[in-house]
């Protein structure tokens, strides 16, 4: 995601893993944070994965990540599992 000045605030990847698709590496530069890019950046993950006629997407994000897991929570993922790395395994259902 790049801002108005055409300066990288925020990443993230989208993978088919067998039979899911998945969201990795979501990043906001420390500086820009608080600012919506999170957000805005999950909001466009979820939709180039709807476009791909997809059921559901997943994520992986550390136990201890507060602010992920309620921006997560607050888009619609629900916690489904947790791994032995200490990261929680969320799911979005596309409706």
């Amino acid at each position: 995601m790049i801002d108005g000045c055409g300066k990288i605030v925020a990443e993230g990847v989208i993978r088919k893993k067998w039979r899911h698709y998945w969201i990795y590496g979501v990043k906001v530069r420390m500086e820009e944070r608080g600012k919506g890019y999170g957000q805005l950046l999950t909001e466009k993950l979820l939709q180039i994965v709807c476009e791909r006629n997809v059921k559901s997407v997943r994520l992986k994000v550390d136990t201890d990540n507060r602010v992920a897991l309620n921006l997560y929570k607050k888009k619609g993922f629900v916690i489904i599992g947790k791994n032995k790395y200490n990261h929680y395994i969320m799911e979005y259902r596309y409706a």
